[in-house]
């Protein structure tokens, strides 16, 4: 490829080829995009990796996870907490061909935008996260302004995936939508699946008791075996040779006690028709809340349209 075509290829297009010719990628995977350009603030991707220059920097980043979703996320610490070490036997890039592919990096934009192409953040939509290419099982997400596309075949070429059909915003959503009020919704159905939840809360309720009773059972059996050692002092048997043994029991028998006063034996969960109607309340108002992004932030918030049913709260 002459030299002048090479110059005006994207990290996309870099990427598309290096998988199409089979090169694995740094971590023996596929190239991406975000592989080449990374983020230019966390030093992330092959254009900003200092090592390259010779330089190891640590305490970069801090990892914590957010009590919200359960995941670890990453936050910047501050550049003077960063531990730079120079390692100039690593350099494989001169000091300024690196600061100048740094001062084209920092002054690309996205279009229309003054936000840097390497920070940008989409929005979110209704379905962002939770759809999936059908061919390779990768992400499904926006491909333009208002159509999802497979992220790996957008991303990495042809050869991860041949997946290009599209899908609109508007029609995924009013699809999945018109689903969940006419087929959700249906009166048959909608009891069955009451009558199917009672009977499994209440399955799990039995289970429950199952574990409770055999607590029961063995803190009758500590009382019992140090009642018998209470016995054996009393009938001449020094309390030397049962003291370790009672004191095991007694701490055994305030554990199980302490156990047992945590959990409360559950009560059957019985099949009510009020069920149905607050099934149906709140689907319809999951739908309604879903239609816009508000709405859609505060109900991923939510507890499901049944948490409260197994209190009897109908």
């Amino acid at each position: 490829m002459p030299r002048d075509d090479r110059r005006r290829r994207s990290p996309k297009k870099i990427a598309e080829q290096l998988n199409a010719e089979g090169v694995p990628g740094p971590r023996g995977g596929a190239w991406g995009a975000s592989t080449i350009h990374g983020n230019r603030l966390r030093g992330t991707g092959i254009l900003n990796n200092e090592l390259y220059v010779g330089k190891q920097v640590w305490n970069r980043l801090s990892y914590a996870k957010d009590p919200t979703t359960g995941k670890r996320v990453s936050r910047m610490n501050p550049e003077g907490e960063w531990e730079v070490t120079e390692i100039p036997e690593l350099r494989i890039v001169e000091g300024e061909l690196w600061q100048a592919v740094r001062s084209r990096q920092g002054a690309l934009v996205s279009a229309g935008t003054s936000v840097p192409v390497w920070d940008r953040r989409r929005p979110k939509f209704l379905f962002s996260g939770l759809m999936r290419c059908a061919c390779c099982g990768g992400g499904f997400a926006k491909v333009s302004r208002d159509a999802f596309g497979c992220s790996q075949a957008g991303n990495k070429g042809c050869a991860i995936c041949t997946n290009m059909a599209t899908l609109k915003r508007v029609d995924l959503e009013s699809r999945v939508l018109n689903a969940l009020e006419h087929h959700l919704m249906d009166p048959g159905l909608v009891e069955e699946f009451c009558r199917d939840y009672a009977a499994g809360r209440n399955r799990l309720q039995a289970a429950s008791l199952a574990g409770r009773s055999a607590l029961e059972r063995e803190l009758a059996r500590a009382r019992a075996d140090h009642d018998k050692l209470v016995d054996a002092i009393v009938a001449g048997v020094p309390a030397e040779q049962v003291k370790d043994r009672m004191i095991v029991l007694d701490a055994r028998r305030k554990d199980l006690e302490a156990e047992l006063a945590e959990t409360t034996a559950p009560s059957p969960l019985r099949y009510h028709p009020a069920m149905v109607v607050t099934y149906r309340e709140r689907v319809g108002a999951l739908i309604r809340g879903l239609g816009d992004a508000e709405g859609m932030e505060a109900w991923k918030r939510r507890r499901t349209p049944c948490a409260d049913w197994s209190s009897g709260s109908f």
